[in-house]
């Protein structure tokens, strides 16, 4: 649930798909373009010409399969990180199909991206009304109400997603990681945390969520091996650490990717204190 944000502009992207979008109408059969369209392994930019292609060429003849391809071009437009023209996108499919579950997870998850949390947990509201029976609109809608800091209600929806389908890993990971690091420390529970996550067997894709659900379990030192082993595999790693203490009020050194002593006292200091490597901050 840390947000991801870079923005290009819409008319730019609008520009660049349509151009690309006419030369490719000539070339490729509406299957094709359909195929490229809808294909997640295919490049944002492929995508955006094929998609611009179908809507802008006018091949089809019933709304659906408008909302489908406009539900495509603002999955396109939201991983190239322009979320303003993913929304237009998104609200035009909705339109189409204000049944459509796939748009509402997709536009609930821009609007967060966006800092909309509010706006986001209507979204993934109406899909779990859809689907009420699957885990994704509980594990998606938590996210939402945690960055809304509705702490209990995010891990309630977690406990939900994970009663639909107890294999989740998403949802796993998301609840140990607010079980380590929610601010209401009796919402916290870092044996649990290590628990969902296997006792750190995914360590090595799970180390953030690892050593914070290990500082809560009371293995600070555990918690300090880990955040050095990140760091030691990758300077950006450490510097994110520089930056998180240094806006806690624990660190006042260099922000130079190094795990000085500095460092290490400053990420001690502030893991004995309760706060957690990118979690809502605790302050000395």
């Amino acid at each position: 649930m840390q947000p991801y944000r870079f923005f290009l502009s819409f008319l730019t992207v609008s520009v660049i798909a349509s151009t690309q979008a006419v030369a490719q109408s000539g070339a490729q059969s509406v299957t094709q373009r359909e195929a490229l369209c809808r294909g997640t392994d295919t490049p944002a930019e492929t995508r955006l010409s094929a998609c611009g292609s179908l809507i802008e060429g006018s091949v089809y003849t019933n709304l659906s399969d408008y909302a489908v391809t406009h539900l495509n071009r603002g999955k396109a437009l939201a991983q190239t990180g322009a979320l303003d023209a993913a929304m237009t996108d998104l609200d035009t499919a909705l339109d189409y199909d204000p049944y459509s579950y796939p748009a509402y997870i997709q536009r609930g998850t821009v609007l967060l991206s966006r800092d909309e949390p509010y706006r986001a947990i209507l979204d993934f509201s109406v899909a779990a009304g859809l689907e009420p029976l699957i885990a994704e609109p509980y594990a998606n809608r938590a996210l939402a109400l945690f960055a809304n800091k509705e702490y209990g209600a995010a891990i309630k929806d977690l406990e939900t997603a994970l009663k639909f389908d107890p294999t989740s890993v998403a949802a796993r990971r998301s609840l140990a990681w607010m079980l380590s690091v929610v601010p209401d420390t009796s919402l916290r529970d870092g044996p649990r945390a290590i628990g969902l996550i296997d006792g750190g067997q995914q360590a090595k894709t799970d180390q953030v969520v690892y050593a914070a659900a290990q500082a809560e379990s009371g293995d600070i030192d555990g918690a300090m091996q880990t955040y050095q082993t990140l760091a030691g595999q990758d300077p950006r790693a450490a510097q994110r650490f520089q930056n998180y203490l240094t806006a806690a009020g624990y660190y006042q050194g260099p922000v130079d990717g190094q795990f000085s002593p500095n460092l290490e006292a400053a990420l001690k200091q502030c893991l004995q204190a309760g706060c957690r490597i990118g979690g809502p901050m605790v302050r000395p």
